[in-house]
């Protein structure tokens, strides 16, 4: 376990690395498991063996390209079709599984972090990172409340 970077933090060498390592694992669990048609078991041993590897540390390296965001998903839709073992489309498995795709449990998970360090239940002071609207922000029509984050906007103009 751990995370991959570089200098100017680019994570594809991470995101190479645990994809490998989790295609390993799937291929070891398809080896093992040939026989075995029990869903339910095979769910179990993707979610505690693969996917965990996948979705560790996620919160840090989170894929924003297209290609590394289908490179992670693409280990879960294997998993999926040798767990139902039929040939329906990606979200009919995941459906069948009750599983969510790997996009959306990151983005919860990032969310779960953002609520827990807002509110002090995690040790992590964002407060330097983020902006909240206030009251004082109120000045436009636009509908805000305590919980909206601010925009950073470029500046157009030099002064």
């Amino acid at each position: 376990m751990g995370v991959t970077t570089t200098d100017n933090f680019n994570w594809n060498s991470h995101i190479d690395i645990i994809v490998s390592k989790a295609n390993r694992m799937l291929g070891l669990i398809k080896r093992t498991c040939r026989g075995l048609d029990d869903a339910k078991t095979l769910r179990t041993l993707y979610c505690a063996l693969v996917r965990s590897n996948v979705e560790s540390c996620s919160v840090v390296w989170s894929p924003y390209t297209k290609n590394n965001m289908e490179k992670v998903e693409k280990v879960q839709r294997r998993a999926t079709k040798f767990m139902v073992k039929t040939e329906d489309n990606y979200e009919t498995r995941l459906k069948k599984l009750t599983l969510m795709s790997l996009q959306n449990r990151r983005f919860l998970t990032d969310v779960t972090f953002l609520y827990k360090a807002r509110n002090g239940i995690s040790d992590i002071n964002i407060d330097s990172y983020i902006d909240i609207y206030s009251d004082a922000d109120h000045y436009s029509s636009r509908k805000y409340d305590d919980l909206s984050l601010k925009k950073e906007y470029a500046r157009t103009t030099q002064i």
